[in-house]
Order: C-alpha cells, then sequence, then structure tokens
C-alpha cells in the first residue's frame, strides 16, 4: 500500500512519456494515407535496390521507396503525392519508367500502377482512428464488466 503513490506517479509518467513520443517527431503516415504513386515492377534479373533507389531519388519526386517482395525480381515503389493534379501524377509516373527503362536496359515490366488521392487517405486515417477508439472503449467495457461482476 505504501507505494501505491510510486507505481502511480510513475504510471504517468510512462504514460506521458509515450505519448509525448507519439506527438513530438509526429507520425510517419505511409502512402495509403498520405497520398502517391505505387508502382510495381518486374525486373529480368535480381534487382539492385541501391543503384535504382539512387536513381529514382535523383529524380527529384520526394520521397520514394523501394521494397523488395516475393521474388527478388519484383520491386514494389512508393512515390510521394505530387504537387498538381492526375497529370501531374502521370507526368511523375512516366518519368520513373523512363529512369528504370535507361538502368535496366528497357526490360522492365510494369506490373500495376496505383494513385492514391487525398480523398482517399482522409477516409483511411479517419476509419482507422475510429477503429481504434471503438477498439478502446469496447476493452473498457469489458474491464468495467468484468471487474464489476466478481
Amino acid at each position: 500500500m505504501r507505494m501505491r503513490h510510486v507505481a502511480m506517479l510513475c504510471s504517468l509518467a510512462l504514460a506521458i512519456l509515450s505519448i509525448g513520443a507519439v506527438v513530438y517527431p509526429g507520425l510517419n503516415f505511409g502512402i495509403d494515407f498520405k497520398g502517391g504513386i505505387l508502382v510495381e515492377v518486374r525486373t529480368p534479373g535480381p534487382a539492385d535496390l541501391a543503384q535504382m533507389r539512387t536513381r529514382l531519388n535523383e529524380l527529384g519526386l520526394g520521397d520514394v521507396a523501394l521494397q523488395e517482395f516475393g521474388e527478388p525480381t519484383d520491386v514494389l515503389i512508393r512515390i510521394a503525392r505530387q504537387m498538381g493534379g492526375e497529370e501531374e501524377q502521370q507526368a511523375a509516373v512516366r518519368v520513373v519508367q523512363a529512369a528504370l527503362d535507361e538502368l535496366v536496359d528497357g526490360e522492365v515490366s510494369y506490373r500495376r500502377t496505383e494513385f492514391v488521392g487525398p480523398k482517399v487517405s482522409e477516409e483511411l486515417l479517419r476509419d482507422g482512428v475510429l477503429a481504434i477508439v471503438l477498439s478502446l472503449v469496447a476493452v473498457l467495457i469489458y474491464i468495467w464488466f468484468r471487474f464489476e461482476w466478481q
């Protein structure tokens, strides 16, 4: 009982530090929440991600993330949303395709290209926050009933 206050202060301090750790640097939202371009490519041989990343960063398109998935020849490229409308997004895709064709001697096959707009991003963020809030409410209700009926 005498350590109760110390334990409560420690819990409060950890809770405040946790919230501060999320708020201070801010959340790093991915393409699904910020909007952007997703390009899935297949190269003839194993992809050299470092070389591809260097070349795509030289294009000045903002954040560009590359990820190998499945086979060593499959690469998923995420590009930050470009300022402007749909035409600017398509222009960015054409620039990326030209750079990759030049880098891999034109033997790249483009399997999928998706544009994630700000409206979709806003809906995903809202639905994600709603899901978290509802799950917290459900847990609190469970705890409330569980300890009331003991």
